[in-house]
């Protein structure tokens, strides 16, 4: 193998080790950021005044978007709300 594809495949191998070390670093800090919203005080408060009856995408939605999170997590908080782990 010559000097020039070693030093290819070993930029190649550094560049996918990033990536994965950036999404896991990316992954711990969404959770972190959710586990915060969960603990915080006010997120009760604001789920029982804005939340409608039934779990819509409406609820998902506006969430989501309260929250600054991703509709699967506020889901999962939406679900933990109305089994009063919050």
């Amino acid at each position: 193998m010559s000097a020039f594809a070693l030093t290819n495949t070993v930029l190649i191998a550094f560049c996918v080790f990033l990536a994965l070390l950036a999404r896991s670093r990316s992954k711990a800090r969404n959770k972190a950021y959710f586990e915060q919203i969960c603990r915080h005080t006010a997120t009760k408060p604001w789920l029982e005044a804005n939340l409608s009856g039934a779990e819509s995408a409406d609820n998902i939605r506006k969430t989501a978007k309260h929250f600054n999170i991703s509709r699967t997590q506020a889901k999962q908080l939406i679900g933990r709300y109305r089994q009063n782990l919050l």
